[in-house]
């Protein structure tokens, strides 16, 4: 299963021509292989980051878990893909991590030597299609892979991701600044929304500023809760007032932390150190919540909002 490749970007193109928009890579582990599991990273961030068929509570297991089928594909050495029909993730709650079993069971052209072995300088890379495939082909220490470990590369849990657009010797982030900077160019835009046939359409309701922008990044209406952008949640702040920029509140949404407290102790433990009584007096009742500004301490849970990547008193990314 070696495709006659020598550089990243011409794998880059393999890729493309199988319907992918997007591409991540994971340098395997001696125990990511087909006995142990490749390892997904903690919580459940891997479902926001690969399309799946939702988690369904696995009862048979000793160890409480979810099981997320996947619609998965191997790419073969002649830039085929063939189904892997095993293939899904595996959660476990208590422990807060992912593996993937079955991406070898029932599959033709799978790297079968490779996932089953320890081999080290291993790396896994994975596809996501439009119509929510996911591609994986697996490369070896001794390949032209020269750009996975660069440091400039947009992380995503313990995947890095590889652009699939411009230059691939760029890192996402600086992709992603040079088409804000076009779209801002171009002044004042028509409000729009693009469908997910891919036609423009207008729109004239409260939500189109950010309907607006996606549509000139190429990002379908959609309500997932995977990223928008080369691994990026893209967000539209609207200002009625210019003269009171940044007096909104800017919502974000993760489905869970995935370190620090929350993830060493678990949720319980989490919202009882830093949870509150019920402000409307319900008894046994904790709740976490209320606005968190960047850089001031909150009253309620006495935590603070850090923003890494954005200096303050430099104003830019």
């Amino acid at each position: 299963m070696i495709l006659n490749i020598m550089t990243l970007s011409e794998l880059v193109v393999q890729f493309k021509r199988a319907g992918c928009v997007s591409l991540y890579a994971k340098r395997l582990a001696a125990n990511d292989n087909s006995k142990n599991q490749i390892y997904f990273g903690p919580g459940f961030g891997a479902l926001n980051l690969f399309p799946n068929k939702g988690p369904v509570l696995n009862t048979k297991a000793k160890t409480p878990n979810y099981k997320a089928p996947l619609e998965f594909y191997w790419l073969n050495d002649k830039a085929q893909i063939n189904r892997a029909p095993g293939a899904q993730l595996i959660l476990y709650r208590t422990i807060l991590k992912s593996g993937s079993p079955g991406f070898l069971q029932g599959a033709v052209d799978a790297p079968n030597e490779l996932l089953a072995s320890r081999l080290p300088g291993r790396v896994l890379f994975l596809g996501v299609t439009k119509d929510e495939r996911i591609v994986g082909y697996v490369l070896v220490a001794n390949d032209p892979i020269p750009q996975v470990d660069a440091e400039d590369l947009q992380r995503e849990g313990v995947f890095a991701e590889i652009p699939l657009i411009g230059d691939t010797t760029k890192s996402s982030r600086v992709l992603l600044l040079e088409e804000l900077r076009r779209i801002h160019l171009l002044d004042w835009i028509n409000s729009k929304q693009l469908s997910t046939d891919g036609t423009l359409n207008p729109c004239n309701a409260i939500h189109c500023g950010g309907f607006t922008l996606e549509a000139e990044l190429g990002i379908p209406k959609n309500s997932k809760g995977s990223p928008d952008y080369l691994g990026y949640e893209v967000k539209q702040h609207a200002e009625k007032n210019f003269d009171r920029i940044g007096s909104h509140a800017i919502t974000l949404l993760t489905p869970e932390p995935n370190g620090g407290y929350y993830r060493d102790k678990g949720s319980e433990q989490f919202i009882r150190r830093f949870g509150y009584p019920d402000k409307k007096g319900k008894p046994d009742r904790i709740n976490f919540g209320g606005v968190h500004r960047v850089g001031v301490a909150n009253h309620l849970t006495g935590l603070t909002l850090a923003l890494p990547g954005f200096p303050m008193h430099q104003g830019n990314v």
